[in-house]
């Protein structure tokens, strides 16, 4: 019973994560510019679960160039980290 658990979070932890991570593509595809380097700044929310809330999961966003912000779920997983500017897309969260 215990390994069936471990294979059903273990494969809802990596459905969250490719549905992340085509999120944040697209979102990283957002309209052109004339500077490379240029960021609108914003923030970038969302939920941390796994099927069920990643209580006080620790959020971590790399930047295109680098840079790292960082940031804490709420008990229901919820998220919302300000990457202001200097932090140009796509992101790796």
């Amino acid at each position: 019973m215990a390994i069936n658990k471990f294979n059903d979070l273990k494969q809802a932890t990596g459905l969250f994560l490719l549905a992340t991570c085509s999120s944040l593509v697209l979102l990283g595809c957002g309209g052109g510019s004339s500077s490379s380097s240029s960021s609108s700044g914003g923030t970038i929310s969302g939920v941390a679960a796994t099927g069920a809330p990643l209580e006080n999961a620790n959020i971590r966003i790399t930047c295109a160039d680098g840079s790292i912000k960082t940031g804490t779920a709420n008990s229901s997983g919820q998220f919302s980290i300000d990457i202001g500017t200097g932090c140009p897309a796509p992101y790796i969260l």
